[in-house]
């Protein structure tokens, strides 16, 4: 690896290149189940089932199983119907991102992937919106939570990532830009403008203190673009 490719702009995949719309999720699961939005996500995030599956504890089948018998315990629900409810989560993708992933692949740096991540979520994001996931070279790294059994911020899905110089990590979470930032010398650029609030995980992964150095806010695709050229990257 020589010149720019020494240079890695690694993405975080929901809220950054994908689009969260956990709320409707919610809502859609408290209807059939019942219960208030309320209700329903309190025995979602009891149940672990998101941080199990992202933890590759269990397969896409064993997932949709569990959020049916979850959602609507005494009549078993269509493995469609329950997929169609699951995939509320991803509404679309973030094209102004993942057009500027491709960008700064063409201008020669490294790209890559680094998401808390389930089997089902990689399978349904990927066929919806392949792009996404588009690293356009074998060789750049793409690191998901349920293939590693680490989900950051925890330090052993950052260890993925070496034969760097410089890494660039852009992410809706100051506590897993901080991991990097902190003890693994990378920048950092926290992306605001899709987060959703409902997002399962951000409850548990709540802390929001920021780094001193090398932390950086982007409020819009435009400004993620400068801020990234603040980082040496130019596309």
């Amino acid at each position: 690896m020589k010149g720019k490719r020494k240079t890695l702009v690694l993405f975080d995949v929901g809220a950054v290149l994908v689009k969260l719309d956990y709320k409707s999720f919610f809502e859609k699961a408290a209807e059939i189940k019942g219960c208030t939005k309320e209700e329903f996500v309190q025995m979602y995030n009891a149940s672990n089932i998101e941080v199990d599956a992202m933890l590759g504890k269990m397969s896409s089948e064993e997932n949709l199983e569990k959020v049916a018998r979850l959602v609507s315990p005494s009549c078993p629900m269509p493995n469609e119907q329950v997929k169609a409810l699951l995939e509320l989560n991803w509404p679309g993708e973030i094209r102004e991102v993942v057009d500027l992933k491709e960008r700064i692949f063409q201008a020669g740096y490294s790209i890559g992937l680094l998401s808390n991540m389930s089997p089902f979520a990689l399978e349904t994001i990927g066929r919806k919106w392949p792009d996404i996931f588009k690293l356009y070279d074998n060789s750049m790294p793409a690191i998901y939570s349920f293939k590693v059994g680490s989900l950051k911020p925890q330090p052993k899905i950052y260890e993925q990532i070496k034969g760097y110089d410089k890494v660039i990590f852009i992410d809706d979470k100051e506590s897993y830009l901080r991991t990097g930032i902190e003890q693994f010398g990378w920048a950092g650029i926290l992306f605001t403008p899709y987060i959703d609030p409902s997002e399962a995980i951000r409850a548990q992964h709540n802390d929001s203190s920021r780094p001193a150095h090398n932390f950086y806010v982007a409020a819009s695709g435009k400004e993620l673009e400068k801020r990234l050229q603040g980082c040496g990257i130019n596309v």
